[in-house]
């Protein structure tokens, strides 16, 4: 990093304190992992937002989901979207549809996000399992007066109880 504040300050400035990128125009559409990547990080975006994760309205959710999509696609491709971009992006929305039915179901039913995209362990402490170091990321943690702690894996559309045997 001081290299790069040597070399243009200005642009130091930009990068590391405005957190600014330049947007690489010349990226026409998604592949599968960043496709994958953009769903999560809205659904990370929404569970690390308190007035969003109070939410249990679908139509509200679903805005929400919507709002954050569109705000990172332009972040990441610009205003003007391409035709693929475009059509990946109403993809993206109707699955964030169908999981803002399952998000507000689960608030009624009493769930409330915890935490989001959170590591099994730290680099300085991993955890240890038979001699072997365990990493991964847990796409959700939730809590539920009555029935405890669950985990929430987004690809699979399960949550995982750890009380219970696989």
């Amino acid at each position: 990093q001081f290299a790069s504040y040597l070399q243009c300050p200005f642009r130091f400035y930009l990068r590391h304190g405005l957190r600014m990128a330049e947007i690489d125009t010349s990226r026409t559409e998604m592949d599968a992992m960043e496709f994958g990547s953009l769903l999560h990080g809205v659904l990370d975006a929404f569970a690390q937002d308190s007035d969003f994760r109070a939410l249990a309205d679908a139509d509200q959710i679903r805005d929400a989901f919507h709002s954050i999509l569109d705000r990172r696609l332009h972040a990441a491709y610009g205003a003007r979207l391409t035709v693929p971009v475009t059509i990946q992006r109403e993809s993206a929305r109707q699955r964030l549809g169908w999981w803002a039915e399952k998000e507000a179901e689960q608030r009624r039913e009493g769930w409330r996000i915890v935490a989001s995209e959170t590591y099994l362990s730290s680099k300085d402490d991993p955890w240890m399992l038979a001699g072997m170091a365990i990493s991964g990321r847990i796409d959700r943690i939730e809590r539920h007066e009555q029935q405890g702690v669950r985990l929430v894996d987004f690809k699979t559309r399960s949550a995982f109880d750890p009380r219970k045997k696989a």
